[in-house]
Order: structure tokens, then C-alpha cells, then sequence
């Protein structure tokens, strides 16, 4: 965690003396876009990392996400982006209520659901969970163009799970 921290502000102060913040230094338009595409990375990676442990946390009590996600009518969900938040997220609901119609993916996966291509998907689902954070505005709205569901990230959605209060027996 320390070190992306450190990578980021080490950009930012790149970008900074780059744009001439005072210093006299110039830095190419070219690697200022690099070095912005960079930082958006960096954080996309750290989203990764923080909704795999949001999961693993979540583990611990999966009844608590079903209940969340059956009480919202959700009981039939597809997967967008079967890397590897999209086959822990479907190892996890494997012995859930809530049942995984199929996952969506641009390339063929090898996983414990069936995956379809988007244009190959139907409107049999309650809701998309994307999993896929790096083009998700550009997803959303191709998936918006072939069905008329909720379509989530799953970024938001574990944050809106673990801002709810959530009982864990601790006596186990």
C-alpha cells in the first residue's frame, strides 16, 4: 500500500514540475499522458486489491451478502469480466441463493460457469456485476445498448455491503 502511495506522488510531482510549476523543468506532452495513464492504472490496481480483501473479509458470513442482495430482488446475477475478481466472485456465490446465470467476457475463460460473449447475452438476469474497472463507462454502455438490468460495479456494490452493518459470530 506504502509503495503505490509513494509511485503516485512521484508522478504527481513529475507531472507538477512538468507543467512548469515553478521550476523550469518541461516535461513532453506525450510522457505527461503516459505518466497520467500510469497513475490511473495504479489505482485501478489498488481497486483490485481492496475488493479482494472486501471479499475475503465478506467470506467469513456470506449470508449477509445474500440477504443484502435477495432483500434489493436480486436473486439471478451475470458476471462481466471473468479474470480474477470475476472467478472469485463466482467461487464465493457457488453455494449461494443467489444464482449465476453465466459469466460475460470478451475471451473465453476457463471457469466453473458457463461464459458468453456481450452480444450473446439475454435480459435472464436480475443484475451485471462488472468486475472489469479499467473501461467500465465504456462497458456499461454497450451492455445498457443490449439489456435492460441494473449493471453494477462491483467495486461499488461490495462498498455499499460493507458500509451496512454486518453480524459476525465471533465465538467460532
Amino acid at each position: 500500500m506504502k509503495c503505490w502511495v509513494i509511485i503516485d506522488a512521484i508522478i504527481m510531482v513529475v507531472i507538477l514540475i512538468g507543467t512548469g510549476g515553478g521550476y523550469g523543468y518541461k516535461v513532453s506532452k506525450k510522457w505527461k499522458a503516459e505518466l497520467l495513464e500510469l497513475r490511473r492504472k495504479n489505482a485501478i490496481q489498488r481497486n483490485i486489491i481492496t475488493d479482494l480483501r472486501y471479499m475475503m473479509y465478506l467470506k467469513k458470513d456470506w449470508s449477509q451478502v445474500e440477504q443484502f442482495m435477495l432483500g434489493q430482488g436480486i436473486s439471478r446475477i451475470a458476471i462481466y469480466g471473468m479474470g480474477i475478481l470475476g472467478q472469485e466472485l463466482a467461487n464465493l456465490m457457488e453455494n449461494s441463493k443467489i444464482k449465476i446465470c453465466y459469466g460475460i467476457d470478451k475471451r473465453k475463460k476457463d471457469t466453473s460457469c458457463e461464459v458468453r460473449e456481450p452480444d450473446q447475452i439475454d435480459n435472464d438476469m436480475d443484475m451485471i456485476i462488472v468486475t472489469a474497472e479499467f473501461d467500465y463507462t465504456e462497458i456499461r454502455r454497450q451492455l445498457e445498448e443490449l439489456v435492460n438490468v441494473p449493471i453494477v460495479l462491483l467495486s461499488d456494490l461490495l462498498e455499499e455491503i460493507m458500509a451496512m452493518p454486518i453480524s459476525i459470530d465471533l465465538r467460532e
